[in-house]
């Protein structure tokens, strides 16, 4: 029976490898793999190409599959524990944790990925039928994808839009206080030229240094 239980087990990694594989870029929305050409948008090209370096690195699964090792008991807990700590690490690693909503959709969304796994687990160690296996694996894969391919992005996509915003607003706010400043300089200038040129004209017309 354990040799069942071994040959279903690595039916679903052979799943998780391929479903696992030619993710990244092609994962990321369209709006967050374009780089805004138009004043302002520092902020926002910044961070999009962090996120495009985070997809292009990330292999979390595929090395959490790899040394989590074979044993029937809690292997994909196991597995997405060590998923999640990759996925926290990678995320700062590259400066991505810049708001509190952040963590919070990944807590949501990964509680929903450890609780499928866990579903996946109670399959191999209750000896459940194959039909049942394929569906909470299925589920559990389906959870992963969404966290990557959905709330991780939309999250994000928020965020950077928001500071980006408010980036903008700080440099035209700034633009307009130089403007201002520079227009009263200005202003002065011309007043004391105004002031001065009588005298100095007196004085050329009298021979006075």
């Amino acid at each position: 029976m354990r040799i069942i239980i071994f040959l279903i087990t690595l039916l679903i990694l052979s799943q998780t490898f391929v479903m696992a594989g030619d993710r990244k870029i092609d994962s990321i929305p369209e709006e967050m793999r374009t780089l805004r050409k138009e004043k302002y948008n520092d902020v926002w090209n910044d961070f999009v190409l962090r996120y495009a370096k985070f997809v292009d690195e990330r292999n979390s699964w595929v090395h959490c599959d790899n040394v989590t090792g074979f044993k029937p008991e809690g292997i994909y807990r196991r597995l997405v524990v060590c998923y999640t700590e990759e996925e926290g690490n990678l995320l700062q690693k590259y400066d991505l944790l810049v708001d509190k909503r952040i963590p919070v959709v990944m807590e949501r969304s990964l509680k929903r990925l450890w609780d499928s796994a866990d579903g996946v687990d109670y399959a191999l160690i209750m000896q459940k039928s194959s039909k049942f296996l394929r569906n909470v694996s299925k589920t559990m894969l389906d959870n992963r994808a969404h966290w990557e391919d959905v709330a991780l992005p939309e999250i994000l996509m928020e965020v950077f839009n928001e500071l980006n915003e408010e980036d903008k607003a700080r440099q035209i706010n700034l633009k307009l206080q130089n403007d201002k400043r520079k227009k009263i300089a200005k202003q002065k200038k011309e007043e004391e030229a105004r002031i001065f040129k009588p005298k100095s004209l007196l004085k050329k017309l009298l021979g006075v240094n």
